[in-house]
């Protein structure tokens, strides 16, 4: 009795092993899928998240337009703390602080700080309606630094947040900058800002612009939507200036560069009904490497890439230029010594790209661009054509390294969950012979 019950016991224990065996198989097979998915909800979480904070600010204290002149006594920033319109002592670690009010413009700007390099900070405030035209703003800085602009909502204004004349080491973070009726945020003879996860949208004209001799600012991970004219937008002589992972959607051009020696990368250029990226007499000089366009996703725009009036030496490198409606890089006349290499044109409607310029290089000195129309083979399986692809246009240029790509490899969907299911029970029924054999 007692080694029938044994028996018993050690067969309740093999079948406990192949159970825990086969669900700790399945567990493995679906791990990534679990794990996509966790990430993929956190993610949704953080988002909204951060819009919940953005979007439902504190709105404690009503109060007309304030204007600082730290050059002016009556107007300067003891004077405003005085007013009770400020915290702080102007320091690093204890910066001026306007925070939480709520101002409407009424025909004028909101905030005008002038000629100040204390430290402060702007935020949580709601600043709207200082007037249609442009010369009115939700927050204006002129000859200004060290100040933060920290989560506010400038909106319905003739511009939502601009500086005007050397405003330099300044942050802009995390504002709601919409429908204002010019543009969202201008920075004019401005260098040395950082301009981060902000959203501008709907705004009449530009979403940020960088008006002339605007250098070494960055511009990272804003979203920058629905604009009537242009995303992003660079002039003459603003160079030096990074333009970083931004979303440019649904405007008429997404960025638009009319300066040289910028670096525009990662960034999402999607559903603009002109330009995606738009370079305009965009030349360096000679000899010397223009604006470097790497890794940007630039796909359902008009045109993707527009090389236009006097280009050159720019670097369009990286990039995947997907299912444009009209050509995915065209170059015009005028246009020369760029290099476009290692991007990828599938599917772009009238032509993966045309070239009716000088000079310019399809490739580098061993590697070209992947082409979903590319007619040639592979034979030696080297990963490049072996014939040049034909570029559309007057230049009659050539690119002599095509990528050659066979395709992802073909695998099952689940195809691991299944080897797994398969083989448990092998193992299984091993485990289980053993086991009788001990017996």
């Amino acid at each position: 009795m007692k080694m029938r019950r044994k028996v018993i016991q050690m067969k309740s224990s093999a079948k406990s092993i192949i159970l825990i065996l086969i669900t700790l198989g399945i567990i493995f097979a679906l791990s990534p899928t679990i794990s996509n998915y966790l990430s993929f909800n956190a993610g949704i979480n953080d988002k909204y998240s951060e819009n919940f904070d953005n979007q439902n600010l504190k709105l404690s204290k009503i109060s007309g337009p304030i204007y600082i002149d730290d050059d002016n006594p009556s107007f300067n920033w003891i004077a405003t703390k005085a007013a009770g319109k400020c915290t702080g002592d102007g320091t690093y670690s204890s910066p001026y602080v306007i925070e939480d009010f709520v101002i409407d413009g009424g025909s004028d700007s909101c905030i005008v700080i002038e000629n100040s390099n204390v430290y402060f900070m702007i935020k949580n405030c709601t600043l709207y309606d200082s007037g249609s035209i442009r010369d009115m703003f939700g927050i204006l800085l002129s000859n200004t630094k060290n100040g933060q602009l920290i989560n506010n909502n400038c909106s319905f204004n003739g511009e939502g947040i601009t500086f005007d004349g050397i405003c330099e080491n300044n942050t802009i973070q995390g504002n709601i900058i919409n429908s204002n009726t010019e543009c969202g945020m201008n920075l004019m003879e401005s260098s040395n800002n950082y301009i981060m996860e902000n959203t501008v949208n709907n705004n009449g004209n530009k979403g940020i612009s960088l008006d002339p001799n605007s250098s070494y600012n960055e511009i990272v991970n804003n979203t920058v939507s629905f604009n009537g004219w242009l995303g992003i937008h660079m002039q003459a002589s603003s160079t030096n200036n990074l333009v970083l992972s931004n979303n440019c959607s649904y405007n008429s051009q997404g960025i638009s560069v009319r300066t040289p020696n910028n670096t525009i990368s990662g960034n999402y250029v999607v559903n603009n009904s002109g330009y995606g990226i738009h370079l305009w007499n965009s030349d360096s000089g000679p000899n010397a490497l223009s604006n470097n366009i790497t890794r940007n996703f630039v796909k359902y725009n008009n045109y993707g890439f527009l090389l236009d009036g006097q280009s050159g030496l720019n670097i369009i490198e990286g990039n995947q230029i997907i299912d444009n409606t009209g050509t995915g890089v065209l170059i015009s006349a005028g246009c020369s010594d760029n290099l476009v290499f290692n991007n990828t044109f599938i599917n772009n409607i009238d032509a993966n790209a045309e070239d009716n310029g000088n000079n310019n290089n399809w490739n580098s000195s061993t590697l070209g661009n992947y082409w979903s129309d590319y007619p040639g083979v592979d034979a030696n399986d080297d990963g490049i054509g072996d014939t040049p692809y034909d570029i559309t246009g007057a230049a009659s240029s050539q690119d002599n390294f095509p990528i050659w790509d066979d395709g992802p490899e073909f695998k099952i969907p689940g195809y691991n969950l299944y080897v797994l299911l398969g083989i448990l029970p092998i193992v299984a029924i091993v485990l289980s012979k053993k086991i009788k054999k001990s017996y």
